[in-house]
Order: C-alpha cells, then structure tokens, then sequence
C-alpha cells in the first residue's frame, strides 16, 4: 500500500468512525459551518459560483453537474455519500489529488458530522 493510499485509508477509517448514529448530528450547527462554504458554495439548483452548487448534493454521482471540474474531480467516478463526504471534507487533497478545491478540510469531525447532516436537508 502506498503511503497516500494508506493515509486515505487512515482518514476514511477515522470518518467512518466518527460518523454518528442517524438523527445524532445537528443539522442547525452544520448550517452554520456551511457559512465558510457559502462563499464559492450555493444552495441553489444549477447555481455555480466558484465552486458548483451543492444542492442535492448526498447522493449525486462526482463531477456531473454543469461545471468545469478539475480532471481529478471529473474522473472520480464517486457517489457523494456521508462517507465520502466525510473523507472528502477532513482533507479535500489527500482523498483527490489535483482538485481544484483550495480549502484545507474541516478538522473537527463534529463539524463535518453537523454539516453533512444539514447538506442532507438540502437534497430532495
């Protein structure tokens, strides 16, 4: 195992988890950590700012919305899940190198437990 590889694994391991019994994580907070995405974030169908929308976001397949991803994101061929959200959000680089995603990762998993959980209340 390369050592990316295993530190991928390490952080998914560490977000798996992390993850919290359904209905555990708190949706208002996670709103409130949405305020360092809102600024190349929106919330809005089809609305892309610097980043794309992330409207519907759980459940959507990686790189698919009308947006011109980093190749690394369009070929990912990932589903946003909570898992890989978890893993994507504690360090965007290390789990896809070469994404244009300039954020560091959240470093507190309550913060991306909660933010996951009101990502979910924005998807249909």
């Amino acid at each position: 195992m390369t050592r990316i590889h295993a530190s991928r694994a390490a952080a998914l391991l560490i977000c798996l988890l992390a993850l919290p019994a359904k209905g555990a994580a708190d949706a208002q907070a996670g709103e409130a950590v949405f305020a360092r995405c809102k600024a190349c974030h929106s919330l809005e169908p089809g609305k892309h700012m610097t980043g794309p929308s992330l409207f519907g976001i759980i459940g959507a397949p990686s790189g698919q919305a009308d947006f011109a991803y980093s190749p690394a994101m369009a070929r990912a061929n990932l589903i946003w899940d909570r898992s890989t959200l978890a893993e994507f959000l504690l360090n965007p680089n290390t789990m896809m190198p070469g994404t244009k995603m300039a954020f560091p990762g959240l470093r507190k998993l309550s913060q991306i437990n909660d933010l996951i959980a009101f990502l979910a209340t924005q998807t249909p």
